[in-house]
């Protein structure tokens, strides 16, 4: 064991990376080493590498959907709000906002008005603030020349707004010193970016990002999935 992840809650989520070259040889190369991708509980260690073969796992289609699934629902944010905050302890210094959250719950379990006007302003404010989050350019911090990049991702601490903001846009993203995310929604004239029309994004000779690992560039489609391509990428 070289490092031990711990979870406060019983939330987490895992999305392991190999590389690999693009043939079919290093595709069958890989599978023993996909195969080492374990969680299990830590009592269950016993000091071998524990393997299981993916591949062979069923394979359930899921419902369907036109891109984007609505995982939020306003009108019954409440409803389920205050499980949420038993499951999730609160963080240093969010101890007060715990409880007047509860209070809150409270009064709207005792009082069907004021649960009305918790449900309207959960709707109200899905539809005024949250939906805007789904812009590239409220997601993050100026990186100049009409982009924008992400900032305390996956080490959001007490940034709510980031939090929100990567929450609806791009759920999944890695800590700040692993991966910077740069993103646009438009053009170098400040158009909006149109999948009839191409563009170029150009680096002087030798400012290619700097990196230890590697970078990337991905198109998405208007509902930030990845776009579909003649290579099936």
């Amino acid at each position: 064991i070289v490092e031990v992840i711990r979870a406060p809650t019983e939330f987490a989520n895992v999305i392991p990376r190999i590389f690999k070259d693009d043939t079919p040889e290093d595709l069958v190369a890989i599978q023993p080493l996909i195969n080492q991708i374990m969680a299990y509980p830590v009592e269950e260690f016993d000091k071998t590498v524990h393997t299981k073969s993916w591949k062979d796992l069923p394979v359930f289609k899921g419902p369907k959907s036109k891109g984007e699934r609505k995982w939020v629902n306003p009108e019954v944010f409440f409803d389920h709000f205050g499980d949420l905050l038993a499951a999730v302890p609160p963080l240093p210094g969010e101890e007060a906002m715990y409880a007047n959250f509860k209070s809150l719950l409270a009064s709207a379990a005792a009082n069907p008005e004021i649960k009305k006007v918790l449900t309207e302003t959960a709707i109200r404010t899905e539809n005024e603030v949250m939906s805007t989050f789904f812009n590239w350019s409220t997601n993050g911090i100026d990186a100049g020349n009409g982009w924008n990049r992400s900032k305390n991702n996956a080490k959001f601490g007490l940034d709510y707004y980031m939090r929100a903001s990567t929450a609806r846009s791009n759920m999944f993203e890695n800590r700040p010193e692993e991966t910077q995310y740069f993103y646009t929604d438009n053009d170098t004239n400040k158009a909006k970016l149109d999948g009839k029309d191409s563009y170029t994004v150009t680096f002087k000779k030798g400012e290619l990002p700097p990196v230890n690992g590697f970078w990337s560039l991905t198109m998405y489609n208007e509902k930030h999935l990845f776009t579909k391509n003649d290579i099936a990428r």
